[in-house]
């Protein structure tokens, strides 16, 4: 028999599985973490890589079980279109966040999960909110 020690590890989540940025803006995605001796920043990147599309806050920090991931889209991204990534962790090790829906889909609501389960977040990008215009006269 070899008895080997557990490997540290987290498991990161999400329950929208979905984003909309607006063209040239930025988007919020919360992602749960639960976490398994592995204390460390978790550091992600998207994958598939879509041009124009990135991650401008892309780290959750150590100790914490929760995080703000931030999506940013270029102004030259095209309104309506929508795109399916995977938010993957980089650092420590690799592994994806998983949706909150396809989680209990999987394994119902209780189960212990690997870092290597996958998960698609559809992204839309919409048209670029217009600019305020300068304040308007008040009417006697």
């Amino acid at each position: 028999m070899n008895i080997r020690p557990a490997k540290a590890s987290f498991v990161a989540t999400n329950e929208t599985g979905k984003v909309v940025v607006a063209q040239g803006g930025t988007a919020d995605l919360k992602v749960g973490v639960e976490r398994a001796g592995y204390d460390e920043a978790i550091e992600f990147t998207l994958e598939p890589k879509v041009e124009g599309l990135t991650l401008s806050q892309a780290v959750i920090e150590a100790k914490k079980k929760e995080g703000t991931l931030q999506f940013k889209a270029d102004a030259s991204m095209v309104p309506g279109s929508i795109y399916q990534v995977r938010l993957e962790s980089i650092k420590p090790v690799a592994g994806r966040v998983q949706t909150y829906q396809s989680l209990t889909n999987q394994f119902g609501t209780g189960a212990i999960l690997a870092t290597t389960l996958d998960g698609w977040i559809t992204v839309a990008i919409k048209a670029k909110a217009k600019e305020e215009t300068a304040e308007k006269p008040k009417s006697p």
